[in-house]
């Protein structure tokens, strides 16, 4: 049970930011770069798809709630970073 919820976690995150993530990078990368910016945008998911089967790994040798904080923390990063991109833009923009 414990892995299906974990499993349905990261599938649900990966639908949730996907959206978001088309947005911002269709309103900032020009019209003739978009292919260039929508590629570096790729590496987040790949990124995820390498950090998914790792936490794994990473509850055999630490504990599962350490496992899960880790990742709480990748994602508060990752909203912060949003957050500062998001912000950036809106003040070249205005």
């Amino acid at each position: 049970m414990g892995i299906h919820t974990g499993h349905g976690n990261f599938y649900f995150s990966r639908i949730n930011g996907s959206w978001n993530q088309e947005s911002f990078f269709s309103k900032l990368a020009p019209e003739n770069m978009r292919g260039q910016y929508f590629s570096a945008a790729s590496l987040r998911f790949t990124l995820g798809r390498l950090l998914a089967p790792l936490s794994l790994i990473f509850s055999n040798y630490m504990s599962y709630s350490m496992t899960f904080i880790l990742l709480g923390f990748f994602a508060v990063g990752s909203a912060a970073i949003y957050f500062v991109m998001f912000r950036r833009m809106r003040e070249v923009t205005s």
